[in-house]
């Protein structure tokens, strides 16, 4: 901070360290909108339309909080001050290029609307290119009072989405979602939605807009929601989820207890198995498991079931979500709703992302929560992902790939 205006840093001078050299963030044409022809307050403050709005701008790159080519920025390496190259501190003065942090840019390897806008911020191996954007979906959703801003993440992130050319709906109550009764906003039936006439990026804004301090008290819009808000969430998401397969199971079936099959073990015909998965590295981590009703049932062997894959917030791990889904088999499995109305079965898996002590070295030091590690040493969360999908494929009877003609 250049306090007395000299243009260098003096002694005692304090340092604001943002993890990348400073730049201003104008957009790509290099003029902040105050200075683009046609500028008048409160009339026409956007001349160039570049202005970026998570919503109705999402492609605009002036304020979009991402260094952009073209923006003008200092090559004052990463302290923000000039003429410190010598400092053993800093790192990319004068090298002709903006610089970042390395451990911003390993952030933003993994930021979602990094790498959905493509931006040179993001550098994977290989972009998230149009073929891969048609074979992803996305739903959403952000508490309105949530202290970690959720609502304000999932807006950013359906805004990047739809800046790629795919369709969002926004929606601020489950209630209102399409196929749901209009005269009762606040109650939600995921039977009663045309799932798959949704478009293929979705965001929900849950919470009160106007909350009495009974609502705030008991969670309305915070960070899972009250109650009522949190089985909303995960029943609307799931139903979302089984839409993408058309051609997954909805009979209503027999359960396992009634009819098991000769070799199923006792946690097959419950439906529930908990097991350790090693991974070719030595990571070792729990998994617990969910499958649908009739899984067992010796007259259902033939049936081949879709998999969802549930990865649990921090700090907790996966038998904490186990225990919040027991209703799974009433939504697939009801008596009282048509084939069409219930949750496709499926065979939900409960990923760990928890970081263990005394594996992948210093992984409950600085754990990477379902994402490789760049140090050597660090945990490979995403190759045990990976590999433990292969082993659910090789355990259970899981559905393969199939094509579905979608017209968005």
């Amino acid at each position: 901070v250049d306090n007395n205006g000299t243009g260098v840093r003096d002694e005692n001078e304090p340092l604001s360290r943002a993890g990348h050299e400073p730049y201003d963030d104008v957009g790509t044409d290099g003029i902040a909108s105050v200075n683009e022809p046609g500028y008048v307050p409160g009339v026409n403050e956007d001349p160039n339309g570049d202005d970026w709005h998570p919503q109705y701008n999402p492609t605009g790159t002036e304020n979009n909080l991402r260094f952009d080519e073209g923006e003008p920025y200092r090559d004052y390496g990463l302290d923000g001050v000039a003429n410190t190259a010598s400092s053993p501190y800093d790192f990319g003065e004068g090298n002709g290029k903006y610089d970042m942090a390395p451990g911003l840019r390993t952030m933003l390897e993994r930021d979602s609307r990094t790498v959905i806008e493509q931006l040179p911020s993001a550098t994977q191996p290989k972009k998230l290119d149009d073929a891969a954007m048609r074979r992803v979906d996305l739903w959403t959703d952000g508490g309105t009072r949530d202290l970690f801003n959720f609502a304000v993440d999932a807006s950013s992130l359906a805004g990047a989405w739809m800046g790629r050319g795919r369709i969002v709906h926004y929606y601020t109550s489950f209630g209102l979602i399409p196929g749901q009764d209009p005269t009762k906003p606040k109650d939600f039936i995921g039977g009663f939605t045309r799932w798959s006439d949704l478009p293929g990026g979705i965001m929900i804004r849950y919470g009160k807009i106007d909350p009495t301090p009974a609502d705030i008290t008991n969670g309305s819009g915070q960070h899972v929601g009250t109650g009522t808000e949190i089985a909303f969430r995960l029943q609307s998401a799931l139903y979302y989820i089984s839409s993408r397969w058309p051609d997954a199971p909805h009979t209503l079936d027999e359960a396992s207890t009634t009819n098991p099959a000769p070799d199923a073990n006792d946690d097959l015909i419950k439906g529930n198995v908990d097991f350790d998965f090693t991974d070719s590295l030595g990571r070792k981590g729990p998994v617990s498991v969910n499958l649908p009703p009739g899984y067992a049932n010796a007259d259902l062997q033939a049936k081949r079931y879709p998999v969802i894959f549930l990865l649990h917030g921090y700090g907790q791990e996966p038998q904490d979500l186990k225990a919040a889904l027991l209703f799974l088999s009433n939504w697939m499995n009801s008596p009282f709703d048509a084939a069409g109305q219930r949750l496709s079965k499926a065979i939900v898996v409960y990923v760990d992302g928890r970081c263990r002590a005394g594996q992948g070295g210093d992984e409950c030091i600085r754990g990477t929560f379902f994402t490789d590690s760049v140090r050597p040493t660090g945990p490979k969360m995403e190759v045990w992902f990976n590999e433990l999908s292969d082993e659910i494929d090789r355990r259970f009877r899981t559905m393969g790939p199939s094509e579905v003609d979608w017209t968005e």
